[in-house]
């Protein structure tokens, strides 16, 4: 049923905006005063409770941070002060700038006895009790907490509302040292809210966890892919649980003897094979993709609906968004990035208000943005109504970590979605989430989008976000992992796996909800499908080299023969050939073609190795051993072991695979490219770096 706009709703927005500043105006210094109030703060995830994974940290070592973020002028970037020297927006996306840092050990800090104290980016919990009751908190008050940090950054957290008179402000500092706090409220009046101050402590971080060693995510300063914070690159390799929020995937609850938590085993099994993100949608509407059940709208948990009875839009249930909280934790804990969807586009427009979602967005930015994700927004928008660009924006505008922020789109050849980089240029669209769809084979139309996507002169990184669900709608078994492996062939900086029984929950053989396939998978069942195992594969195989720095180049190998299919082979390289890569994907149909090339532009005066990795199982074997190109830096390469599967071939040179110093590799992410050398002796360090 359609909703009126509600008049005091729209009243509450202009009041945050003046409260707030909304990135307009600059946060005010603390003053350091005692704290007003009841208020007390905890840690809602411990370093303690880190989950060790088996995920690969090659790059860890060989990619030390070699880039930060300039200073902002926005309140809610987390290194904005007077202090900094950059602006913070360059646009296309790219919120951060490049400045001369170069990576520094954390200090310690000395946490006074009793002070209050998190560590670096995990998040902390300032607990609020208000001095008095509101008809309805989430319309009557609003919050936010101005901090400042221990170089003078400033940085202003929305806070939220978590039932009775219970207020939260969720805070990871990204810089160690003393960081002093003062809240503010609407309702000025309200003792238990506003002008309570204190100090927290940030110390360095102790565990293993990416996401909190390097920082929260941001665009690339080549805009091709994504870094943490420090500027580490990020390999982005997501499973899709689009109903990983609502009662379809149990948080306390399994039906697998193997599994006491749905949530939590899935969660486990991916971690344990390398992924790095997970792709949730929260579904506000509750209709759409979310369904309905026996009448009852389907978007719930274990802490009921999303919205309290008969208050649809106008009062969010805590207890939801409380279940919420644990979910996400524990992908963070795991050291997984939560890619995080409002709602569902296609079925929203019924039931919305551009002033309706921008609340629950403030709500939604105030609960999560402490933690490790990135904003898809929208799944599917149909962008032909600009709706969903303006929540987009607004939730830009108030994300004091500024993660990256994109929009899901629909299958691009379909009046279903809008064209996935249609607000390319502009600085809330921080890269492009393409949908190719659920197809039956790789065409040119798709090889085509996925290049003229990379090669866009306004750039952006982009994302194959959803293709070939394993077992849906027929798609062929391997066309998965072909998909997953030619996509990023072409530019894409990562892929989003996804399987049917997964995506839309399916409990048990009996379950038919959002079935796209000839028979129920069960979850237990799907999450063992072959695909998504040997995404761990590929995700080896291309964090094996620099693969941050490798771009489709497609014109340094000239084939003997070759059928000139969509599935002929595709090369990326470096800038200086120091690091090849070859993918050979499994052909339609069995060819007499073996797919013998020659690369040029090679060194003549370097050795290279060659190796073939087999992305079924990862198993690698000899290719060609320290040989040399010809006196032109012309090679001839093997025939593959096969021409009935797929195969990765992976040349590098070996000065630069012998090297003993791994810093040469985040220089050569800042600066664009890998320096030339013209000997086989080992690279000197570099200074500084």
């Amino acid at each position: 049923m359609k909703r009126k706009p509600i008049s005091v709703l729209s009243m509450l927005l202009a009041c945050m905006l003046l409260i707030t500043g909304c990135a307009s105006q600059p946060a005010s210094s603390t003053s350091g005063t005692s704290s007003k109030g009841d208020s007390s703060i905890s840690s809602s995830e411990s370093p303690a409770d880190d989950v060790s994974s088996d995920t690969d940290s090659s790059q860890d070592g060989a990619s030390s941070s070699a880039e930060s973020e300039a200073a902002d002028s926005s309140p809610y970037h987390p290194d904005a002060g007077s202090s900094g020297t950059g602006s913070g927006t360059n646009g296309g996306g790219n919120k951060v700038t490049s400045t001369n840092y170069r990576p520094v050990d954390d200090p310690n800090v000395v946490v006074p006895a009793g002070a209050k104290s998190t560590q670096k980016w995990v998040a902390i919990d300032i607990v609020l009790t208000a001095g008095k009751e509101y008809a309805n908190p989430y319309l009557d008050q609003a919050i936010h907490c101005e901090f400042k940090g221990p170089q003078g950054q400033k940085m202003t957290i929305p806070g939220f509302w978590d039932g009775g008179k219970k207020w939260v402000i969720r805070f990871a500092p990204p810089v160690v040292g003393k960081w002093s706090y003062q809240v503010k409220a609407a309702d000025t009046a309200d003792a238990g809210l506003h002008q309570v101050s204190g100090d927290l402590y940030c110390t360095k971080y102790t565990g293993n966890l990416d996401v909190y060693k390097h920082g929260f995510l941001r665009v690339s300063n080549d805009k091709r892919g994504m870094t943490y914070r420090d500027g580490t690159p990020f390999f982005w390799l997501a499973d899709t649980h689009w109903m990983g929020l609502s009662h379809r995937e149990p948080l306390n609850n399994s039906n697998s003897k193997e599994f006491s938590s749905m949530f939590k085993g899935m969660v486990d099994v991916r971690a344990k094979q390398g992924y790095t993100a997970y792709q949730m949608n929260f579904f506000l509407s509750e209709s759409g993709d979310n369904g309905y059940i026996n009448g009852e709208p389907a978007t719930w948990n274990e802490g009921g609906r999303v919205w309290t009875d008969n208050k649809k839009w106008e009062s969010p249930n805590t207890k939801f968004f409380s279940n919420c909280d644990e979910r996400i934790q524990y992908v963070a804990k795991n050291g997984l990035v939560s890619a995080l969807g409002l709602d569902w586009g296609p079925y929203a427009y019924s039931d919305y208000t551009v002033s309706a979602y921008k609340a629950i967005a403030r709500y939604i930015v105030a609960r999560y943005s402490a933690y490790p994700i990135i904003w898809n927004t929208c799944g599917e928008a149909r962008m032909n109504s600009p709706y969903w660009a303006e929540v987009a924006r607004y939730i830009d505008k108030i994300d004091p970590y500024q993660h990256p922020t994109t929009l899901h789109s629909g299958v691009e050849t379909t009046d279903f979605g809008y064209k996935s980089d249609e607000y390319r240029g502009e600085d809330w669209f921080d890269f492009v989430m393409l949908q190719t769809g659920h197809v039956k084979s790789l065409t040119f139309d798709i090889l085509n989008s996925w290049k003229n996507k990379y090669n866009r002169t306004a750039t952006l990184p982009f994302l194959e976000g959803e293709a070939c669900y394993e077992g849906i709608a027929k798609v062929p078994k391997n066309l998965t992992r072909k998909m997953a492996y030619t996509s990023i062939m072409c530019g894409s900086f990562g892929y989003s796996y996804g399987a049917e029984g997964i995506w839309n929950a399916i409990w048990d053989e009996n379950d038919t909800f959002q079935l796209w396939g000839a028979k129920p998978i069960p979850w237990y069942k799907a999450i063992d499908g072959e695909n998504g195992a040997q995404m761990k594969y590929l995700k080896q195989i291309f964090t094996s080299v620099p693969w941050w720095e490798l771009k489709p180049y497609n014109s340094i190998i000239s084939w003997y023969k070759q059928p000139g299919t969509a599935s002929d082979p595709l090369l990326k390289s470096n800038s200086d050939r120091t690091s090849i890569m070859i993918y050979y994907p499994i052909q339609e149909k069995p060819i007499s073609y073996d797919f013998i090339g020659t690369i040029s532009r090679l060194n003549p005066k370097h050795t290279y190795d060659a190796k073939w990795v087999n992305p079924r199982d990862g198993k690698t074997t000899t290719a060609a051993a320290k040989f040399k190109p010809n006196s032109d830096g012309e090679w001839k390469t093997p025939a593959p072991p096969s021409n009935t599967e797929d195969w990765v071939l992976l040349i590098n040179d070996r000065v630069r695979s012998n090297m003993k110093n791994a810093k040469i590799i985040a220089a050569s992410y800042e600066n664009g490219s890998y320096p030339y050398v013209t000997g086989e002796a080992e690279l000197p360090e570099i200074k500084g770096a």
